[in-house]
């Protein structure tokens, strides 16, 4: 039963996946451990902008990239 209340407890850490959208524009959400987006940030015009966006608003938040290049 202890180990149960344990794993229920567990989560993973959270993180901010920078991504592109549909308009071309460059975004960032927070997704929690369980995998639910918690907030998500206003469109960036560049991937650099969008990171340093990220780091100033969650310092020491793992960041993944999903960003892909045309």
């Amino acid at each position: 039963m202890i180990k149960k209340i344990r794993a229920l407890f567990k989560t993973r850490p959270s993180v901010v996946e920078v991504f592109q959208g549909k308009d071309g524009k460059v975004y960032f959400h927070v997704k929690a451990g369980n995998g639910q987006i918690t907030s998500a940030s206003q469109g960036y015009s560049s991937k650099s902008n969008a990171h340093r966006a990220a780091i100033k608003i969650h310092p020491g938040m793992e960041i993944i990239d999903t960003f892909k290049e045309n």
